[in-house]
């Protein structure tokens, strides 16, 4: 007989037999695929998107719990197109069973194959990834869609824990488009591995892949390495140590190939979608930014503190633009940036830094569309623009002007001159290429330009202490540039220069077909010692300048501007000295008193000295009229009159000079502007000189040859031509 216990024994034996038969049974018999239309209804309850399962669903139990999507597809929302949010060839997941009683999830591994995803802005600018459950729109772009603490909570109470063992991702690619900007890139061939991920522990992430960009035009590999970190209520994510390369090519990138290299520490808050980058470093031919970032993605805003560092010179040369600049002309560029930027303005709220020698500051606001809004302010202690000259330039610059030569480096003929020439108040038989009055601006810019120009709001300020140019240097510059409504103005130009002050207000009226453009400039107390010098690479004129100027015309381009140019204007230079020559010499005065021998002296160690030299003109059509020139000195006066045609590049002026002891002194001065002769009509009246002098001097036919030579002397130093015989 047996026993109560085997028997009971048996029993149970034979219950868990029929358990794990009925187990079995269950498994052998189970389809997931029966379940296809639950799953898909209850994705699109939560998500208002379209899952499509198109391959077989499998299952397995032990020892994982573990499902094998096959092919699958996750649509976009309403207002982004046909195309699918997600595809993939295959996803494979498989968890622990028995934690899932304990609403614990700890997945072995996540398999992905042949992942698509396709990211994307509507023309409202708003984002294709962000869920919302059927039945609820999803939310306008910029608004702030994160959850409250409530729901949080809520979502945060359904799992206890959380792992992954890894995550591999085999060719995957990412697509984004904008359609509002047209903007369009993609990823392709990614490859993604990890180690184990679980709030609280760090991960190691590994990244690679290929990457293209329709505008501009280019393509080329990434690669990325960090150490992830989850916050422990998974509201927080880590990336420290973040490493990136990335390498360029294609049409699109000036040197052909460029390389860039970044690194920091990245950190995102999930409930406000903001992101951090501290440590940032960022490098790419030569040139580095190191600072930190913070973004906030809902708000499109972005805020920065960066420093700078680049030999711009050697960074140009890489992208295929070398400058012909002096050999010590570095371009080496440090500089400090504060900023924010969103979607509707961009403000560099300080900007600090270095280039070369020169220190520079400011701050800047704008806002862009259709109409932008620039404001500015720039501050430099020292600007040397000769340091960015070509040497070749730099070198014609400092040499002396060459004189008694025509352009083909023959002497210049005065006869040919005179041919040409009128006399004043005639017009010159020359071509004209002005457009006829009230026309069209052909040679200007063009219609899309001006109408930029009309839409520009600009207001910006610039203050340099000293600034070099072609050997001139003026101190204590500031200029306001101006726009609105299609009227641009600098209003004013002002700085300090030679001892004296120089003031510039110039605008163009861009509303007209044809625009109005207007200039004033006055000059006070400015001595032209040294600048003349240093522009002519010789002393050869002091003097102090007065002068006012004020002119309009219309047109963008000198075409068409120069024959409608009118204004007027006066000069006046005192205390003046011509260096090199004396057509009075000193010797003459005293000898009346002295009766000593006149001695011949160094040309350059004389210097013709006077009073002043005045006058005032008028512009019309383009020509420039003086009919008050004056010239006074203790020996020697003068008088002038005629013009000078802009649109066709000619003068023709008629000067009187006064010697004492000497008949009057006729001085022509024709032909082009760039290039002028002047004459003298010495056989009319040399006998007349000589006997003049004879009166006065002992030596007469010595003096005056030596007078009328000092004459030429004092043209050739004026205008830098031979007189006519």
């Amino acid at each position: 007989m047996k026993s109560p216990l085997r028997t009971v024994s048996v029993i149970i034996l034979i219950l868990f037999a029929l358990l794990a038969g009925a187990a079995g049974i269950f498994v052998a018999t189970f389809d997931p695929n029966d379940y296809k239309s639950l799953i898909t209804r209850e994705v699109q309850k939560a998500t208002g998107r379209t899952l499509v399962l198109t391959g077989t669903l499998e299952l397995s139990l032990f020892p994982w719990i573990g499902i094998s999507t096959g092919p699958l597809l996750l649509g976009n929302p309403a207002g982004f197109g046909e195309d699918a949010f997600l595809r993939a060839e295959d996803l494979q997941l498989h968890a622990r069973l028995r934690p899932l009683l304990h609403k614990e999830l700890h997945i072995d591994r996540v398999v992905l194959s042949g992942v698509s995803v396709h990211l994307m802005r509507n023309v409202k600018g708003a984002p294709n990834w962000l869920f919302s459950p059927a039945g609820n729109a999803l939310p306008p772009a910029g608004t702030d869609t994160a959850p409250s603490g409530a729901s949080q909570a809520a979502a945060g109470a359904g799992l206890a824990a959380f792992s992954v063992q890894s995550v591999q991702v085999r060719d995957a690619s990412v697509q984004y488009t904008d359609m509002q900007t047209g903007l369009a890139a993609a990823a392709t061939g990614l490859s993604l591995t990890t180690t184990a991920i679980a709030p609280g522990r760090t991960s190691d992430i590994s990244l690679e892949g290929n990457w293209l960009l329709t505008s501009p035009d280019m393509q080329g590999t990434a690669s990325l390495t960090t150490r992830l970190e989850l916050g422990e209520t998974l509201e927080t994510v880590t990336a420290a140590d973040t490493s990136l390369r990335i390498t360029a090519s294609g049409p699109s990138v000036p040197s052909g190939r460029a390389t860039l290299e970044a690194a920091g520490d990245l950190r995102f808050n999930m409930p406000d979608m903001t992101v951090t980058a501290n440590g940032l470093r960022i490098s790419t031919m030569d040139s580095t930014l190191t600072g930190t970032i913070s973004a906030d993605l809902m708000r499109n805003a972005v805020q920065a503190s960066i420093h700078a560092e680049s030999p711009l010179r050697r960074t140009l040369e890489q992208l295929g633009m070398p400058l012909q600049l002096p050999d010590d002309t570095a371009l080496a560029l440090q500089a400090d940036i504060n900023l924010t930027a969103a979607a509707d303005r961009l403000t560099v709220h300080r900007l600090t830094g270095r280039l070369d020698k020169t220190a520079f500051s400011g701050n800047a606001t704008l806002v862009p569309g259709v109409s932008p809004d620039i404001q500015f302010a720039l501050a430099a202690d020292k600007v040397n623009l000769d340091m960015y000259l070509p040497q070749e330039q730099s070198m014609k610059n400092a040499e002396p002007h060459q004189t008694g030569k025509s352009a083909s480096g023959k002497p210049a003929s005065g006869k040919a001159d005179r041919r040409q020439s009128t006399m004043p108040g005639t017009a010159p038989a020359a071509q004209s290429v002005a457009p006829q009055a009230g026309g069209t601006d052909t040679t200007g810019a063009d219609a899309a330009s001006r109408e930029r120009l009309r839409r520009l709001r600009l207001d910006g300020n610039v203050s340099i202490g000293t600034l070099q140019a072609r050997g001139l240097e003026v101190t204590g510059l500031t200029a306001r540039a101006l726009a609105a409504d299609g009227v641009l103005r600098i209003d004013p130009l002002d700085m300090a220069a030679y001892g004296g002050r120089v003031t510039l207000s110039a605008g163009a009226d861009t509303t007209a077909a044809l625009p109005v453009v207007r200039g004033a400039l006055h000059v006070s107390g400015l001595q032209v010692e040294q600048p003349v010098t240093v522009l002519a690479g010789r002393k050869l004129l002091s003097g102090i300048l007065q002068t006012r100027i004020n002119v309009q015309g219309k047109g963008l381009q000198w075409a068409a501007l120069a024959p409608s140019l009118s204004g007027n204007g006066s000069v006046s230079l005192t205390e003046g000295v011509v260096h090199g020559v004396q057509i009075v010499p000193a010797e003459a005065s005293s000898h009346l008193r002295q009766e000593s021998q006149v001695k011949r002296l160094d040309k350059a160690a004389r210097q013709q000295r006077f009073d002043s030299l005045t006058g005032t003109f008028d512009i019309v059509s383009g020509r420039v009229t003086n009919n008050d020139m004056k010239l006074t000195s203790y020996d020697l006066s003068g008088t002038g009159a005629g013009w000078a045609d802009l649109p066709s590049g000619t003068v023709n002026y008629q000067a009187r000079l006064h010697v004492t002891g000497l008949p009057v002194i006729p001085v022509s001065i024709t032909g082009p502007l760039a290039a002028p002769s002047y004459g003298l009509d010495v056989a009319g009246f040399t006998g007349n000189i000589l006997k003049g002098v004879g009166n006065l001097l002992k030596k007469p036919a010595d003096t005056g040859i030596e007078t009328l030579e000092d004459v030429g002397g004092l043209l050739r130093q004026m205008f830098g031509r031979p007189a006519s015989k």
